[in-house]
């Protein structure tokens, strides 16, 4: 019999809803798999095995007693330490902050615990986001010691990270999911990223993260239903709009697509102007990053990583003017991959690739634009590497991204004709 963790994320929640499952197995599994994983110690910034222990004991009492249960009722959710918890360490990957705790739970923190996710610990992150040291939620998702991650990113960098180990990942539409008791350092480039081991899961959590910020003035709306749009066909076949890439390793897997898919596919350029999004998202990252850290450097400057102090050197150095010409490029390339996004459904593109120059059409310009993209563990290089699939969609449309991405796999996977 599998253990719960070697299940997908659906089928183990259905296991958890029935009680054919309970929260404490699965809690036992996560904790036996940290336990024996090689690798696994730098990957996690917090762990409380005994309280790890109580949330899944009360999850099974809310079962047991015949409450509604949530969405996420059961399964193990991992949040990177850019995310509070009430009462839990947040040194943000710093040691100076080793004594931190989060005062209050952000507001995704308390959307996975209504939905009744199991959360009880937190993965590393580098220092402040910005100095040494590792990424842990991939290390934690790609040893199956937990099914799902919640982090935070700034320039697709998590993508990128998940696409690496065969993970799905998905960044959503910016502003779909609320960030108050976020370790944000770049707030207009910020956003969450959620990993997965399967598309169903990456659907269920992101459907949970969905909400408005608390005290929002703005007007309430619609959620994307992402988990509906995952079952739901397509009204029309799909059409996706591969970038042109001549980079040697992405030249076989592309032709491969494109052959597979035949007349729901086609190849467009991207112009060269949309490699401008690279050095402008670095100004608004390297400006907004420097008042952000600049307090930590004062305060803790022997300790600071030595990234903190040159982006703070480099950002409090920007003009105003350079500062704001870059904000401005934003709505320009935005219009640019919508004018493309209006001849398909999403448009997509190879990579990362190890030891290659980045493509134009990449994950710093699909951040910096704002618009939904996620990662599939479609590809691998001639060695065996892994190699994603990067899809993206027009802001707003998730669950269209979504739907074609359930579509093409199974496409590729030959359920379909």
């Amino acid at each position: 019999m599998p253990e719960p963790l070697d299940l997908p994320v659906a089928v183990l929640r259905e296991r958890l809803v029935t009680g054919a499952a309970r929260c404490n197995q699965v809690c036992d599994n996560v904790l036996k798999r940290l336990a024996r994983a090689e690798g696994v110690e730098d990957a996690l910034a917090w762990i409380d095995d005994t309280y790890a222990r109580r949330v899944a004991e009360s999850r099974d009492a809310l079962r047991g007693r015949g409450r509604a249960l949530g969405s996420l009722h059961g399964i193990p959710i991992v949040l990177d330490d850019a995310c509070d918890m009430e009462r839990v360490p947040s040194k943000r990957g710093f040691d100076a902050l080793d004594r931190s705790l989060g005062e209050r739970d952000a507001s995704l923190t308390a959307l996975l615990r209504s939905a009744g996710a199991l959360l009880f610990a937190k993965s590393a992150i580098p220092a402040l986001r910005v100095g040494e040291g590792t990424t842990g939620a991939t290390t934690l998702l790609a040893k199956r010691c937990f099914p799902l991650a919640v982090t935070v990113e700034a320039r697709g960098e998590m993508i990128r990270a998940a696409a690496r180990s065969s993970l799905f990942a998905y960044r959503p539409s910016a502003g779909m999911v609320p960030q108050s008791g976020l370790f944000r350092i770049a707030p207009t480039l910020d956003n969450v990223a959620v990993l997965a081991i399967d598309l169903e899961g990456l659907a269920l959590l992101v459907d949970a993260l969905v909400g408005q910020e608390p005290l929002s003035a703005s007007e309430p709306k619609p959620h994307p239903q992402l988990g509906k749009a995952l079952k739901t066909p397509p009204p029309v076949t799909p059409t996706i709009g591969f970038v042109s890439d001549d980079r040697d390793a992405a030249k076989a897997p592309l032709d491969e697509l494109m052959g597979a898919l035949g007349r729901n596919a086609f190849q467009t350029p991207l112009p060269e102007v949309f490699a401008e999004a690279v050095p402008q998202s670095e100004r608004i990252f390297t400006a907004e990053a420097a008042k952000s850290l600049a307090p930590y450097r004062r305060r803790y400057a022997e300790a600071a990583p030595e990234t903190l102090e040159k982006i703070v050197d480099v950002g409090e150095s920007l003009s105003a003017v350079d500062y704001l010409r870059a904000l401005d490029w934003r709505p320009v390339l935005k219009s640019g991959l919508d004018e493309v996004l209006s001849r398909c459904d999403v448009v997509a593109s190879i990579g990362p690739i190890e030891n290659e120059t980045s493509a134009t059409f990449d994950e710093t310009l699909l951040a910096f634009v704002g618009l939904p993209f996620m990662t599939l563990p479609l590809l691998e290089t001639s060695d065996g590497s892994p190699l994603g699939l990067t899809l993206a969609a027009k802001h707003g449309e998730d669950a269209r991204l979504m739907r074609t991405a359930a579509w093409l796999l199974k496409k590729l996977e030959g359920q379909l004709d």
